[in-house]
């Protein structure tokens, strides 16, 4: 709130530069696991700063689809990594693998330079003609002037505190952000991607290489997936596309479980992850973010982000460091059954607490609340 939306985004590259340089130099635990945490610090601002910046300076019409394109480049970037790895697998380079992240890294400091500040930021801190000018920017003459009053009308220009984030006004919303947060998580996710090669030789996948072919597999659809989420997310909104998501995570959750109770081929193991993170990605990945983004009020949003950030990252570090000893103890099997339960209480709180949001104003949202 202090420096900016674009300011911040803009820290982010010289964070991971230093992360991976450290990464390609590490020769102890010590400082591979230094860099790493570095790394971490990046992920942790972009994964604030980015979708409350997009939801900020996107035009309600197109808002879902901007924030919605943070998801997409993290599902290329984790069908890249899949690519990269499956390159240096046979020589085992993994600095080269590092090393490589750089590319991407110095391109995102360059171009941030010629995006504008969000508006809604500027206006907070009293900046009116600034914020004016960049609305004028980004819509149409009468769009632009109707959206500034909004804006002036909702905003307490006095510097929001963190208790302002857990006022009773905001208590459901941010419960709410928490909820879809955590259980995008419990969904295992980033367990399976994580762990895909893994997964597939305990499928019945015989080679390194054949594990990597598939994990490239399941990336490809995380991108189609996400691409088609982008789509449609404001045309038929945000509540009806996570319903769909998440009920074909509950379906793809009992084919996967039936199908390893009757040992079918690997492959049947393959076509049910794949329609898992397809699922996934037009859904939960697509949906999380742009209703997280859109339930804070501008005062409060990059808190309210930074809280939900905290709590959904716990809960994957938690997931995708058990996921191999639940698999272990449970089987493949038993994981599918847990984490398909929890999909179901994630579907049934969804269908029956979260509101509509699409084609709304920031300020219409926050007016109207989740009543």
């Amino acid at each position: 709130d202090r420096f900016g939306r674009r300011t911040m985004i803009l820290t982010v590259s010289p964070i991971f530069l230093i992360g991976i340089i450290l990464l390609f130099i590490s020769n102890t635990f010590f400082t591979l696991l230094f860099a790493r945490v570095i790394i971490g610090i990046g992920a942790g601002i972009t994964a604030i700063a980015i979708p409350s910046y997009l939801s900020e300076i996107s035009p309600a019409t197109i808002r879902g689809r901007s924030i919605a394109t943070f998801q997409l480049f993290l599902t290329l970037g984790i069908l890249s990594s899949y690519i990269i790895d499956t390159i240096f697998t046979p020589s085992g380079n993994w600095r080269a693998m590092f090393a490589i992240t750089i590319i991407p890294a110095l391109f995102l400091f360059v171009t941030m330079y010629f995006l504008p500040e969000s508006p809604r930021w500027l206006f907070s801190k009293g900046k009116q003609q600034q914020a004016k000018n960049i609305l004028n920017r980004t819509r149409l003459p009468k769009e632009a002037e109707k959206e500034a009053k909004e804006i002036m009308a909702s905003l307490n220009v006095n510097q929001a505190k963190w208790s302002d984030v857990f006022s009773k006004s905001l208590m459901w919303p941010l419960l709410l952000s928490i909820f879809i947060g955590v259980f995008n998580q419990l969904t295992a996710v980033n367990g399976f991607l994580q762990y895909a090669p893994s997964i597939f030789r305990d499928a019945g996948f015989s080679s390194r290489v054949s594990d990597m072919q598939c994990a490239i597999a399941l990336g490809a659809i995380n991108v189609v997936g996400t691409i088609l989420g982008m789509l449609v997310v404001d045309k038929i909104g945000r509540r009806t596309l996570l319903k769909l998501g998440i009920g074909g995570i509950v379906l793809t959750y009992l084919y996967l479980s039936v199908g390893y109770m009757l040992s079918l081929p690997s492959v049947a193991a393959l076509i049910g992850l794949i329609i898992f993170i397809f699922c996934f990605a037009c859904g939960p990945g697509v949906v999380a973010w742009i209703i997280v983004s859109e339930l804070f009020p501008t005062k409060v949003r990059s808190k309210g982000l930074a809280i939900v950030l905290f709590f959904t990252s716990l809960s994957g570090w938690m997931v995708t460091s058990l996921f191999l000893q639940i698999e272990k103890q449970l089987h493949l099997g038993g994981a599918y059954y847990l984490f398909g339960t929890f999909s179901i209480l994630y579907f049934i709180v969804i269908a029956k607490f979260l509101p509509e949001t699409k084609q709304k104003s920031l300020e219409q949202i926050q007016q109207e609340g989740l009543s």
